[in-house]
């Protein structure tokens, strides 16, 4: 297994998406800071922080792309029994396939954390308040980040055993995670009846972790809520997942 990983990881990096991607998602974040610039509310280093997850949605999108162009390119090669071949199984090697992506994910976490971080404390100062702790907040924030690399993953990972073709892919994930954003980010405008009872349910989820703290900060669950939420959808769907490649035909 560990072998296995190590060559799943090798490829991820060998990929030449891989450094494609990197590199746009730099540079969208600085777009992205810089475009804000036009607004009248600017955030510093500091609140930039505070707030990470929460502008998540480019690097959300360019994981999708990744893992939807490192597994489903295994279908459209048919190169996934060449890999077999090896003796592991086929659990071994699609969770081998996980955790390599997983692991490739985290050189996206820290450019955009950087970036961000950077381009606004050079824009707008750094601007942490004197009785402000900044280590726990660095912490907790990027721990929110990886679990939504985690989520985001592995409900990719799902939809690319379903669906073979890569452009589809990527284009029915991206635009499944984009109206569930659309759609929670308005949640605070709906609080009667059933649409109460929906935002009790979404507010554990992790995506509500993804729009702004700052707009309804009632709704933001305990850490451990996140944390039993996101271990709950990432079980459901790699297990789906693993289901699926087991009992795939792959001739």
């Amino acid at each position: 297994m560990k072998n296995l990983f190590k060559a799943e990881l090798y490829k991820l990096f060998k990929l030449p998406v891989y450094k494609f991607l990197l590199a746009v998602l730099f540079i969208m974040v600085i777009l992205d800071n810089f475009l804000k610039l036009s607004n009248t509310k600017t955030a510093s280093g500091y609140e930039w922080l505070c707030f990470m997850k929460s502008r998540m949605l480019w690097n959300i999108v360019v994981i999708i792309i990744l893992t939807a162009v490192f597994v489903g390119s295994e279908f459209s090669k048919r190169t996934f029994m060449m890999g077999l071949l090896c003796g592991e199984s086929r659990r071994n090697f699609i969770l081998a396939k996980f955790a390599a992506i997983f692991t490739g994910s985290l050189p996206f976490l820290a450019i955009y954390a950087i970036t961000g971080f950077t381009t606004e404390t050079l824009m707008n100062g750094f601007g942490m308040p004197s009785d402000a702790h900044l280590l726990p907040v660095v912490f907790r924030e990027i721990f929110y980040c990886i679990l939504i690399h985690l989520n985001v993953i592995s409900v990719a990972m799902l939809m690319t055993m379903l669906i073979k073709n890569e452009i589809f892919n990527i284009i029915l994930i991206t635009a499944g995670f984009y109206y569930t954003y659309i759609l929670i980010a308005n949640l605070r405008f709906m609080s009667e009846g059933i649409l109460s009872f929906l935002v009790s349910i979404l507010r554990f989820s992790i995506i509500f972790q993804t729009v702004s703290p700052g707009s309804y900060p009632q709704y933001q669950p305990p850490i451990w809520i996140a944390i039993i939420s996101s271990a709950a959808v990432v079980a459901g769907t790699s297990y789906m997942a693993t289901h699926l490649f087991t009992n795939k035909d792959l001739k």
